[in-house]
């Protein structure tokens, strides 16, 4: 998972357009029906490892893989 996951990275780049359109092709998440789109949530309410990134890292960019318990993911901070 962790390699397809870096080819779709090196894919997309920070290409919001392409992101969500590889979430709605490969997430097995319900959030693929929306592009990807978690929505808006507050620190703590999501797994650590994407908490991280959605609070400490740059918006426009694509990060990842990083782990959750329910597999890995890549994530692009939005605002």
């Amino acid at each position: 998972a962790t390699a397809k996951l870096l080819e779709l990275k090196a894919e997309i780049g920070d290409d919001l357009e392409k992101f969500q359109a590889a979430a709605e092709e490969f997430s097995s998440c319900k959030s693929s029906k929306e592009g990807g789109n978690l929505g808006e949530f507050g620190p703590g309410l999501l797994w650590k490892t994407i908490d991280e990134i959605a609070f400490q890292k740059d918006i426009g960019v694509i990060h990842g893989p990083v782990s959750s318990p329910y597999g890995e993911h890549l994530v692009l901070v939005r605002e």
